[in-house]
């Protein structure tokens, strides 16, 4: 795993430069992206959820903490599609999610089909987010450079995920 620095794993908003604002909410993880640049996306809001950049983030539960799942559904190499792997109840704005083992943690780690994997996962049912704020969060993200390398690193001619992850 890459060295992560987990003193104060907070989820910071580009678009407020803030924190993220999750204190208390239950959300619902639902999978990880690939993408070329992770610095272009620390928080992106997509109508059926929110990017949310984990990488300062720990990767080992917390005391107390939920997981959604024991161990994480990560994405396939051959098909590079984002994966479910459950629920998280978050108690602070730092966030922390399973701990990586095998395969995963070399993906995890490095890269995968020479793209640079991204640590983030589009997370859907945010409490006390409405549609309304995606959107504008969403339109304002559009508007900045380097915005279209957040997308879900699919093989042309797949669908999205049972999902509907957009």
């Amino acid at each position: 795993m890459p060295q992560i620095d987990s003193a104060e794993p907070m989820l910071l908003s580009r678009l407020t430069g803030e924190a993220a604002g999750l204190h208390g909410r239950k959300v619902r993880f639902v999978g990880w992206y690939l993408a070329c640049d992770l610095d272009t996306i620390l928080v992106a809001h997509a109508g059926h959820g929110v990017l949310v950049d984990i990488s300062a983030c720990l990767h080992t539960p917390a005391a107390g903490e939920r997981g959604g799942s024991s161990g994480l559904a990560f994405l396939s190499e051959r098909k590079r599609k984002v994966m479910v792997f459950g629920d998280v109840d978050v108690q602070t704005d730092a966030l922390a999610i399973p701990a990586v083992s095998g395969a995963s943690a070399r993906e995890a780690g490095g890269a995968v089909d020479g793209r640079v994997v991204v640590r983030a996962v589009l997370v859907r049912e945010v409490d006390g987010l409405s549609l309304e704020e995606w959107e504008r969060g969403l339109a304002s993200l559009e508007a900045r450079p380097g915005f279209a390398t957040a997308g879900v690193a699919q093989e042309e001619g797949e669908e999205g995920t049972s999902e509907g992850i957009p």
